[in-house]
């Protein structure tokens, strides 16, 4: 479009010095003026040029347009590729240098499950109710079963509303009964239904509550205990600290994985974990 502008006001202005020069005065007293001549000829010159660059221009959009949208169109999608690309590194070394700087604060409160003080660690940006995240964590699950020195920090990223804001916060408050505990609770989470059978009715987030509290009781939670600390001022900072950080990094949705030094958004499988975790 900017070329097509370009173009059009270069032959709009050649087109003016052309008739411009023709009102140029080639005499003086009666005698040919060669300064004059000389005048309206590099002005003439001046607008030649103009004109044939933007014909040029104009010629040339046209064909790169036609070579983009009909003739090659799979170029505009390598393009693309190439620029998420660009970008997918670009705020991957953003996030390892955050993880660095600010390991303490991301595992302070977060839910850890696998080796606690495993030296291998994944972040996992996740929502109990997204199904890509269940598929996500049973792969995780598996590389977690073979490395012994793997720990994976659930960051609770409650993007559903009623169906995920409750089940977060029990998430993050179980761990302060303890991590063993926490795990049983966060399996039952990722493996059985708490959803409420009537979706469309006023009583969701009631019904979501009740059937998370019957979990963390079969897990061996203190579901007093659970259900006060849901609302402790420690799940609320971290709840606070994830949504920060993938405002930060523009973490839209979930799941999102940072392993090792790389970050990977949607559905991973267990050979790319196990490979991001081996770098």
């Amino acid at each position: 479009m900017i070329w097509t502008i370009i173009a059009i006001l270069s032959l709009i202005i050649a087109l003016g010095l052309f008739v411009m020069a023709g009102f140029v005065p080639t005499t003086a007293k009666g005698k040919v003026d060669g300064k004059r001549v000389a005048i309206r000829g590099g002005v003439q010159y001046i607008a030649v040029i103009l004109a044939a660059f933007g014909s040029m221009a104009l010629f040339n959009e046209g064909n790169m347009r036609r070579y983009l949208t009909e003739e090659n169109p799979a170029i505009l999608k390598v393009m693309a590729q190439n620029m998420q690309g660009q970008e997918q590194r670009e705020s991957s070394q953003k996030i390892k240098k955050y993880v660095a700087q600010n390991h303490d604060s991301m595992t302070k409160n977060a839910p850890i499950f696998g080796n606690v003080e495993g030296k291998k660690t994944v972040y996992m940006f996740c929502d109990y109710s997204c199904p890509y995240c269940k598929r996500v964590w049973g792969e995780l699950q598996k590389v977690m079963d073979k490395d012994a020195e793997v720990r994976v920090v659930l960051k609770n990223f409650s993007i559903h509303g009623d169906l995920s804001d409750f089940p977060a916060q029990a998430s993050i408050a179980a761990r302060m009964q303890g991590h063993d505990k926490a795990g049983a609770f966060n399996k039952l989470l990722w493996t059985k239904v708490y959803m409420p059978k009537d979706m469309r009715g006023d009583n969701v987030a009631k019904d979501v509550k009740k059937n998370v509290l019957a979990l963390a009781k079969e897990a061996g939670l203190d579901v007093k205990k659970l259900e006060a600390d849901s609302e402790s001022e420690v799940v609320m900072t971290e709840l606070i600290s994830v949504r920060q950080i993938a405002r930060e990094f523009a973490i839209g949705g979930t799941p999102f994985l940072i392993v090792g030094e790389e970050a990977f958004p949607g559905a991973v499988p267990e050979s790319e974990i196990t490979k991001a975790l081996k770098k």
